[in-house]
């Protein structure tokens, strides 16, 4: 089931190359999948779907904010990004600036892979159990790490940050 607000959404088909564009308030829903963002593209030859915020105001340094970015749902497992690219049959996928609550803590992540349906690979990623928004007061940081979800968390070259300033000490490897 698919679909987009009924008053400022809309739904075009390319029959030609077999795409399905939905925006204003998009959502996307496949066993026990539900993805919403302000604009969604099904390629259904290639089984993926796009989803992705758009550009509404800057803040206060000119940079873009956004609003209607994905959050994508699979059971008790929410995720957030600015966008997203996920395969419906694998349920593999990619999201861009994402974010997500894992246990009593949250994690964050350039780019978090879910490779299968318990292993996600994060890049950049940040775990902290501060519930500040997006700028947690502390935070391990590591450039990668491996992520199964209700089980435990694998990373490498972990360094501790407070008000994101790198404490002077690093971690080798933690799981």
């Amino acid at each position: 089931e698919y679909g987009a607000d009924p008053v400022k959404g809309r739904i075009e088909y390319d029959l030609k190359e077999k795409k399905t564009y939905l925006s204003g308030q998009a959502w996307i829903r496949y066993q026990g999948m539900d993805l919403r963002a302000a604009n969604l593209t099904i390629e259904w030859q290639k089984d993926l779907i796009t989803a992705e915020g758009v550009s509404d105001t800057t803040d206060s340094l000119g940079r873009p904010v956004y609003r209607g970015t994905p959050v994508f749902k699979e059971g008790n497992d929410v995720m957030e990004g600015h966008a997203m690219v996920y395969n419906f049959k694998t349920r593999k996928g990619k999201i861009n600036l994402g974010k997500t609550a894992y246990g009593s803590g949250f994690y964050y992540g350039r780019d978090i892979k879910k490779v299968g349906p318990d292993v996600m690979y994060v890049q950049s990623g940040r775990f902290t159990s501060c519930d500040v928004a997006n700028e947690p007061h502390y935070y391990f940081y590591s450039p990668k790490m491996k992520i199964i979800p209700q089980d435990k968390i694998i990373a490498r070259n972990i360094f501790f940050y407070i008000a994101d300033v790198p404490m002077p000490f690093i971690i080798p490897f933690g799981v």
